[in-house]
């Protein structure tokens, strides 16, 4: 299976093609961008500095619509059910 994503991540050749998806966080068809979007930038976040794309406010948008910034109504909002999280917390509890 592992041999299979890596052939499917690898079909075309970085320099050749002209646009990307996110194949980890996504299933969708929205995050295929222009690879020239991935340019990027290092920025202080915090006390550490990280790397960032340019044009990150684009890329939240196709991906997430255009008011990405706004916190959704409770009666909207998905979990991402992330099991190892809820795990550690029982476990906290626990003691």
């Amino acid at each position: 299976m592992i041999r299979k994503y890596i052939d499917y991540c690898t079909k075309y050749d970085w320099n050749e093609t002209e646009f990307v998806r996110n194949n980890v966080w996504s299933d969708n068809y929205n995050n295929i961008l222009n690879k020239n979007d991935l340019d990027y930038h290092k920025t202080k976040f915090e006390f550490i500095n990280v790397f960032i794309i340019n044009n990150s406010d684009k890329y939240l948008k196709n991906i997430y619509g255009d008011d990405y910034m706004e916190i959704p109504p409770e009666s909207k909002r998905i979990s991402h059910n992330i099991v190892a999280w809820r795990e550690i917390n029982e476990r906290e509890n626990k003691k």
